[in-house]
């Protein structure tokens, strides 16, 4: 990655990584919160700003989750760990399974993913998170700029999701 192409969630320490990573729970049960309030009954299901509904955003939020908490783990645990490229690229990714998630379960999945990324990420050594990884098709990286790559989609999708929700609000 070129320094031009860096961004905040590139300069994260471990120690940060994994404190951004555990606010999710409580930042994303606010939008759960706000999203199931009675007055938005009936706009909740509406497409919103991107296009989407606030379930599918989610839900989108959690395959992400779950495949780069996966990546993560592989990274940290295998002797010769390949990573996906999909993984550092949400552009290359495809899922066959795409069913409907709740708004709900995906605050739940997603929160327990990054937690479990965090103590992953508390647990590991200087040398464990700063290890090359190979990605597909010839590139490198570590397994925290795999955790940085979470961290920045999940509080991406945090950030939908709150443009979501001040839609619907405005919208009752």
């Amino acid at each position: 990655m070129a320094p031009r192409d860096r961004d905040r969630f590139d300069q994260l320490a471990p120690r940060d990584l994994a404190i951004t990573l555990r606010s999710l729970r409580r930042r994303l049960g606010s939008v759960q919160a706000r999203s199931s309030a009675d007055q938005l009954a009936d706009v909740v299901e509406q497409a919103g700003p991107s296009g989407e509904r606030l379930d599918d955003l989610m839900a989108s939020a959690l395959r992400g989750a779950a495949a780069i908490s996966q990546a993560l783990q592989t990274s940290l645990q295998t002797s010769e760990p390949v990573i996906a490229s999909a993984v550092l690229d949400p552009s290359d990714r495809t899922f066959v399974d795409e069913r409907t998630v709740d708004t709900a379960t995906a605050v739940s999945g997603i929160s327990a993913e990054a937690e479990t990324a965090a103590d992953r990420i508390e647990h590991a050594s200087a040398g464990a998170l700063s290890r090359d990884v190979p990605v597909t098709g010839g590139d490198t990286t570590t397994p925290l700029a795999i955790g940085q790559q979470l961290a920045r989609e999940l509080i991406n999708a945090l950030t939908a999701a709150e443009r979501h929700v001040e839609w619907l609000e405005s919208q009752v």
